[in-house]
């Protein structure tokens, strides 16, 4: 399974509408009832960035970042790295996928 940041998001900010179906999920996740999770550093970097911008308040910003990274919690996500090649892989996917329709 591949979180995006939405789900982060939504877990750190209560006034977000999917707040309490994204409670419901990290504590799945953290039980390893959904399998094996992963995210990525780009999701990252937009899940503590976007946290950031709609809450106003770093603290918030940090502690997402520190539970993704398993700082505060048990480490409950794998990150994966995007390196020259996987980006240009992605890259080629889109513009396939796009250029199709």
């Amino acid at each position: 399974m591949f979180l995006d940041s939405n789900v982060f998001i939504a877990f750190y900010n209560k006034r977000d509408s999917n707040h309490t179906r994204a409670v419901e999920l990290i504590n799945m996740i953290a039980n390893a009832d959904l399998g094996t999770p992963y995210t990525s550093d780009y999701i990252f970097d937009e899940a503590v960035t976007t946290a950031l911008a709609r809450t106003g308040r770093m603290t918030i910003a940090l502690n997402l970042g520190r539970m993704i990274l398993g700082e505060i919690t048990k480490p409950f996500v794998t990150m994966l790295k995007v390196d020259e090649d996987a980006f240009r892989m992605a890259w080629l996917f889109f513009k396939n996928t796009i250029e199709k329709h």
